[in-house]
């Protein structure tokens, strides 16, 4: 098993946030590297929707588990900002700030309450969190309350296993109470395409407005 793998099943198994926490430090100086060898397509598949949904002078973002701050690198390369991150990782936040796209970088932890004003994001986006041993499905609660009105929410969740039903659920709760609606979506796809053993593994990102 490869050292990358080695810290995706970490990732995986955790059992507290602190637990991955020390598992994100640990993983951040090869991260990168890591997830391009493993074919890794979140973050590509989040800016397809954000770039299909939002227009660039929206206004602020905030990236939802930033990581190393890839996809806010990217989306700022797309005139897309300023951008706030937040991640639970002192490491990955190390990195994201090394990138020099990010208005704000910030260490909280989605399932938490958000340290930041109702309404203060037009675009809320999250890849690679949504996922087994990482954010709940009640963090959309949050992430809805700093979103304004007519704000998009885009995000990957993961649909291979149980826990994608969890989220599903909750963003059709949502829905149902006239928070947000669903605009869009694309094919599940896998997320590690170059690990024929994480074939299973697989991913949808959906985007959502608010009302």
């Amino acid at each position: 098993m490869t050292n990358s793998q080695k810290h995706l099943d970490a990732v995986y198994r955790a059992k507290s946030a602190e637990e991955l926490a020390a598992v994100y430090n640990d993983w951040s100086e090869s991260y990168d590297d890591d997830l391009t060898a493993l074919g890794h397509g979140a973050p590509t598949a989040v800016i397809a929707l954000v770039c299909r949904h939002v227009a660039p002078d929206a206004g602020p973002l905030l990236d939802c588990g930033a990581g190393t701050g890839r996809l806010g690198q990217w989306l700022s390369w797309f005139g897309y900002g300023p951008i706030t991150g937040i991640d639970i990782s002192d490491g990955m936040l190390a990195k994201a700030r090394q990138r020099d796209a990010y208005a704000k970088l910030r260490k909280m932890a989605l399932g938490d309450h958000l340290d930041f004003p109702d309404r203060s994001f037009a675009t809320a986006v999250a890849a690679g969190v949504f996922t087994a041993q990482h954010a709940p499905a009640e963090s959309f609660e949050e992430i809805c309350r700093v979103v304004r009105p007519g704000g998009q929410v885009v995000f990957s969740i993961r649909c291979d296993e149980d826990k994608g039903e969890t989220y599903l659920a909750k963003a059709d709760e949502l829905e149902a109470r006239g928070i947000w609606r669903r605009e869009g979506e694309c094919a599940v796809y896998p997320v590690f395409a170059e690990v024929p053993e994480k074939a299973h593994i697989t991913n949808q990102v959906l985007a959502y407005r608010l009302l």
